[in-house]
């Protein structure tokens, strides 16, 4: 008999620092009021870079699924 692989992983370090962005990005909604961190963020340069990475992946992944819909 086979076992099935188990498709659940451990999180890794990737998953742990996107939690902790994301954690930094809830702090910065709740100090601005909004989440347009600037790309060069003094407090949290990173930041700003992840915020945009996000949006980037976010809107290719989209395009993408609109492209397969077609």
């Amino acid at each position: 008999s086979t076992k099935k692989q188990s498709t659940k992983r451990k999180p890794g370090i990737q998953d742990r620092t996107w939690n902790a962005q994301f954690q930094a990005l809830i702090e910065f909604k709740e100090q601005h009021g909004h989440c347009l961190v600037p790309q060069n963020y003094p407090p949290n340069p990173k930041l700003g870079l992840w915020v945009m990475a996000q949006r980037r992946y976010f809107k290719e992944k989209k395009a993408l699924t609109e492209r397969h819909r077609l």
